[in-house]
């Protein structure tokens, strides 16, 4: 079995979110079980600047490939991922890649107004490389809206290329790309599947996400809550997907997310003060210790909970929730260190609510990764508040340092952490249905109510770091789903 692995972004070459992430671990687990990966990216002017060791592949590195009436050249690279023996192909395209961000302008955070025409011409490529025959998949994945049309452009064709098999995890179906239907012609994909259930349904616009949904063989979300919500919510989360998710019927599912467990291990994490497992937990009070210190707070009674959290600073991320609350919550006997950055108002809101309670609130108004794994370590809890996740990687690392999480059961969410019992016999994390401030504050009571509760707050401890979200569990699932395309 032969599998390419196509992405907007992978780590170490190229990340902006999650899926670099993904892009990168993912393919390195499949790779020890099939006969041989590939992934191929666009090649970013980042990427540039930051690969040591690159070479053209062989007789691609003048390609012209059109889009619409335009002629564009394309060239092709090679390299290899860092730790395995994964090929990573590299498309060139100075016109559209050779330029300072990967989907928007750092300068003004404004996406780039061509994005539908930069990820149109990735996708020719890559079925430009696959006719190379470089590297000819059984597979091709997919993921997110800018590798999505590639099923539609494949069932185009007549020639072989048909007989590939796709697989597309939605990443997050709030991104879905929309533009004039005319631009699908610039593409090549055939007017057979201009029907009322193809891809143009939408008055006169192609949306590259539900194109891809439905002409994908097998189509997964980052969770299986996160996929059942957005196939039944009536729209609001999977912003008009949900009847054709629901049409995909078996075809349709959702797996979990993994961590990177080598990243985030309190045994051997450099970053933080002192390391620790399960065996010897009394060291995470010198990392409870620290965070206290460095954010100004009182660190004299380690007998107080300390809540943290990591995140954008936006609407869909709770803050709305926190907002009318902040003055309540500490009333509660607890610190809260925050590390994040977002909407400006809430950088206001944050700086004034920090006047207000210098003595029981650290605030970073910025992004460190070293910062955010001493806060995971330092912290007695961890709170993410999200109006949806659809997987969420934040309260999977926080376990795995004996942090317990504080969640709305959503998405990603509600699959990885189990609601601690009334009587803390059993669960890993505290829980709230309801997107509400009142249920939101109840699950911060239990939760501080449980660490009054020192043999049975050990044990939720415990039970959370023996969790097992390394991304070995997601691969093995992927694999059953590549192979039930095969056989």
């Amino acid at each position: 079995m032969r599998v390419l692995f196509c992405t907007a972004e992978i780590h170490p070459f190229s990340r902006v979110g999650g899926l670099a992430e993904f892009s990168n671990m993912l393919p390195s687990i499949v790779n020890t079980s099939v006969d041989e990966v590939a992934i191929i990216t666009p090649f970013y002017r980042q990427v540039k600047k930051n690969i040591a060791e690159i070479v053209p592949v062989e007789g691609l590195n003048q390609l012209e490939i059109y889009l619409g009436g335009e002629s564009f050249k394309v060239g092709f690279y090679k390299s290899v991922l860092p730790e395995s023996s994964i090929p990573v192909y590299f498309v060139e395209c100075d016109t559209f890649f050779g330029r300072d961000g990967i989907y928007s302008n750092p300068n003004d955070k404004s996406g780039f107004a061509d994005n539908h025409r930069r990820f149109g011409l990735f996708q020719k490529a890559i079925i430009a490389f696959i006719e190379s025959k470089v590297f000819v998949p059984d597979i091709i994945h997919l993921n997110d809206h800018h590798t999505s049309l590639v099923p539609a452009i494949i069932k185009s064709r007549e020639d072989e290329l048909k007989d590939i098999k796709t697989v597309l995890t939605v990443h997050n179906a709030a991104y879905q790309m929309e533009v004039e239907e005319s631009f699908a012609y610039d593409l090549g994909i055939s007017d057979k599947l201009f029907e009322p259930q193809g891809p143009y349904q939408r008055h006169g616009f192609i949306n590259f996400l539900r194109a891809g949904v439905l002409f994908a063989d097998k189509v997964v979300a980052v969770s299986p809550t996160y996929a059942e919500e957005i196939k039944n919510d009536g729209g609001n989360l999977s912003h008009g997907l949900g009847n054709i998710l629901n049409n995909k019927g078996d075809n349709f599912s959702g797996i979990l997310n993994g961590i990177d467990d080598k990243a985030w291990d309190p045994k051997s994490d450099d970053l933080i003060a002192a390391t620790f497992g399960q065996k010897s937990l009394a060291k995470k009070l010198t990392n409870k210790e620290e965070l206290l210190a460095r954010n100004g707070l009182d660190y004299s009674n380690l007998e107080v909970p300390t809540i943290g959290m990591i995140t954008q600073l936006t609407d869909n991320k709770g803050f709305d929730l926190l907002t009318p609350v902040f003055d309540k919550l500490f009333t509660f006997d607890l610190h809260l260190v925050m590390l994040g950055t977002g909407d400006p108002k809430y950088h206001k809101l944050l700086e004034s609510v920090k006047m207000r309670f210098p003595h029981k609130f650290g605030l970073n108004l910025t992004y460190s990764n070293r910062i955010a794994h001493q806060i995971l370590a330092g912290s007695d809890f961890f709170l993410i508040p999200s109006r949806y996740e659809p997987c969420g990687q934040q309260q999977m690392q926080a376990m795995r340092y004996g942090t317990i999480p504080i969640v709305r059961a959503t998405g990603g969410l509600a699959d990885s952490v189990i609601n601690v019992s009334e009587d803390f016999s059993d669960g890993s994390g505290f829980t709230y249905e309801n997107y509400d401030s009142t249920q939101m504050l109840k699950a911060v009571w239990r939760a501080i109510s449980s660490y009054k509760d020192k043999k049975s707050f050990k044990k939720i401890v415990l039970r959370a770091m023996k969790q097992d979200f390394s991304w070995q569990v997601t691969a093995d699932k992927y694999l059953e789903i590549y192979k039930s395309l095969i056989n």
